[in-house]
């Protein structure tokens, strides 16, 4: 507080404003278009275990920006996986790509993704409120 001054909302601007000596501050409820947009997961601290939900016609690749994320992988080259890449697998094999996740030079260029069968141990079938938002954009109707 600022020498006896003390926190109003000042109708005309919508915003806190100080005021002195005012008795009875008015308080102006936000309106929808002040209200802030809210990412998912925003209200969760990092140590907080982010709620997930199994979705067993799904899976997962393990998110992983350090490496390549297909399993057994050496590479040590690292690139993004396009969009492009991302949506197909989503559509065409229900494996969902998280957006960081990273690929090789080697894996990059693979037109067959039926190895996907094989990492059974590089997949996982829960899902956190972002993968699934990240997932609807991916989605394409048929």
């Amino acid at each position: 507080m600022l020498d006896g001054c003390r926190q109003s909302v000042c109708p005309n601007d919508r915003g806190p404003s100080t005021s002195l000596g005012q008795d009875s501050p008015q308080i102006v409820e936000p309106h929808e278009e002040d209200l802030p947009d809210v990412s998912p997961n925003a209200g969760v601290s990092s140590n907080q275990a982010v709620p997930s939900i199994v979705l067993s016609e799904y899976m997962r690749a393990i998110e992983t920006e350090r490496r390549c994320f297909i399993e057994g992988c050496r590479g040590t080259e690292r690139y993004r996986v396009a969009l492009t890449t991302r949506k197909m697998l989503f559509n065409e094999y229900k494996y969902y790509i998280p957006q960081n996740n990273r690929l090789c030079a080697q894996h990059l260029v693979i037109e067959a993704w039926d190895l996907l069968d094989s990492l059974t141990s590089n997949y996982v079938q829960t899902f956190t409120e972002r993968h699934i938002y990240d997932m609807m954009s991916l989605r394409v109707n048929k």
